[in-house]
């Protein structure tokens, strides 16, 4: 992860050093243009300072654009990440309205105290999913627990095994889920894949997403790095769960590579721990991932989310 992290900062410096030396030529060679770099820089800043944002958020980028007069402001339209996050919430906000409709009619289940009640408030509030049943909660301390029960529960998948996440790496933990999506893919199982472009740019292979599909997994990379200069580098996907059949579902903090499971040790015994889950609240999960799919195929695709819907939900509903 150390040789990531300096590739990606490496990449980072790379694009800034091209941008700036981009907008610095252009006001040296044409005086109007400075000009007019310097008195957008100005409006930004004014802009930055009268916002309702973060004070710290707000005092960085005036000092930026305040020391760098030239081309600050136009840094702060190419970087301004909030921009685009607005964006991005409100396609992904579409989605997720679509996926609410598909959600349980079970009553939601009674809250032990006032805590409980302000975290669910909230979660309905930013993501619109009430509180959910779980018939079966399980609690995996390490990550050699996680894995041996995921891999169980998808050799028993009949209709679909959905996985999301930040961070997937070559080596035994993957070679044996890969095999494992392979083979139920091969008997005609709907197997879909999403991580995050710069969680997976190190740790896989070139031509990956290629390779998937010839195995007959279908793979959507959130937010991939591109080799020009974007806004959206640091936007990312940190998810880290997997559904099978919507009737069993998993989340928590462990990615699918060795370390996470203590195939290998990198920085000493890895401690994380995972959950996994069935019920509405599975069903929940797997509409989140749903809403993640429709949303990263760039409205390309509507996904029918009542065909995904477990048969005892159909029954019920």
């Amino acid at each position: 992860m150390t040789r990531f992290a300096n590739v990606i900062a490496i990449f980072v410096v790379a694009q800034a050093i091209f941008f700036l030396m981009l907008v610095h030529g252009l006001s040296k060679l044409y005086l109007p243009a400075g000009a007019i770099l310097v008195v957008l820089s100005v409006i930004c800043a004014l802009f930055v300072a009268s916002g309702r944002s973060h004070p710290v958020y707000r005092l960085a980028w005036v000092t930026v654009i305040m020391l760098l007069p030239i081309f600050g402001g136009v840094v702060y339209i190419f970087y301004n990440r909030r921009n685009f996050d607005r964006l991005v919430e409100k396609s992904h906000h579409r989605c997720l309205k679509r996926a609410q409709a598909s959600l349980s009619n079970a009553a939601a289940p009674p809250l032990p105290d006032k805590t409980s009640e302000l975290i669910c408030a909230y979660l309905k509030n930013s993501v619109g999913f009430s509180p959910a049943i779980a018939h079966d909660c399980r609690y995996f301390a390490v990550g050699e627990e996680k894995i041996a029960h995921l891999l169980d529960s998808m050799e028993k998948a009949k209709k679909y095994i959905f996985l999301e996440y930040f961070i997937i790496e070559e080596g035994l933990i993957w070679d044996r889920i890969r095999e494992v999506l392979a083979r139920k893919a091969a008997e005609g199982i709907d197997v879909r894949l999403i991580c995050d472009g710069a969680g997976c740019l190190y740790p896989l292979p070139w031509g990956f997403v290629r390779s998937m599909a010839k195995l007959g997994v279908k793979v959507r990379m959130f937010n991939p790095v591109r080799w020009f200069v974007s806004a959206r580098i640091n936007a990312r996907n940190h998810r880290k769960i997997a559904s099978i059949d919507g009737k069993v579902a998993f989340c928590g903090g462990l990615n699918l590579a060795d370390q996470y499971a203590n195939v290998k040790e990198m920085y000493g015994h890895w401690k994380d721990s995972g959950v996994m889950v069935d019920g509405d609240t599975a069903w929940n999960m797997t509409l989140l991932f749903l809403s993640m799919w429709e949303f990263l195929s760039k409205g390309k695709e509507k996904v029918d989310y009542a065909e995904f819907m477990p048969d005892d939900m159909c029954a019920d509903a």
